[in-house]
């Protein structure tokens, strides 16, 4: 009798946090909202210094997608790095922000919106100097090894 009880709190406690870990985070509130408005930019051309559908660069987009839902956030990806709270990977959500360093010099020049978080990595939409406005993924070799930190400011 003990065996059973024992096997299905093992299979019921064991199911709900394989459930949870398995799951995806969704966007919810702002940071939904957020997210929506970077996706109107998909496919958008990158600028050096561009804030519109013209053209647009990766602090621009995230500049623009948080000061149309009325949230002020500095222009540049260092000065934005500095806002809000520093979060470990694990811990990411939709709407944080994630920093890059592509340059020789380790300093933050790159910056997205994480949309997605999975057991398959965290998914973010920037704009990148060659293909525009587009969705990456951590897991990729290049954003992998040039990450430098992830901030909540939602």
């Amino acid at each position: 009798m003990k065996r059973i009880v024992f096997l299905i709190c093992f299979l019921f406690f064991g199911i709900a946090s394989f459930a949870g870990v398995q799951g995806t985070k969704k966007p919810k509130g702002k940071a939904k909202k957020v997210i929506q408005t970077a996706q109107t930019f998909l496919g958008t051309r990158h600028q050096m210094g561009g804030l519109s559908k013209s053209g647009i660069d990766c602090s621009g987009l995230v500049y623009t997608a948080f000061k149309k839902n009325r949230i002020k956030l500095p222009r540049t990806s260092r000065e934005m790095s500095k806002r809000g709270k520093k979060i470990k990977a694990r811990k990411a959500e939709p709407g944080d922000l994630i920093f890059f360093a592509t340059g020789r010099s380790r300093k933050i020049n790159h910056v997205g919106i994480i949309t997605d978080v999975s057991r398959k990595g965290i998914t973010f939409i920037h704009a990148s100097t060659s293909k525009g406005v587009i969705y990456s993924k951590l897991t990729s070799s290049y954003w992998g090894k040039r990450l430098r930190l992830i901030t909540r400011v939602l």
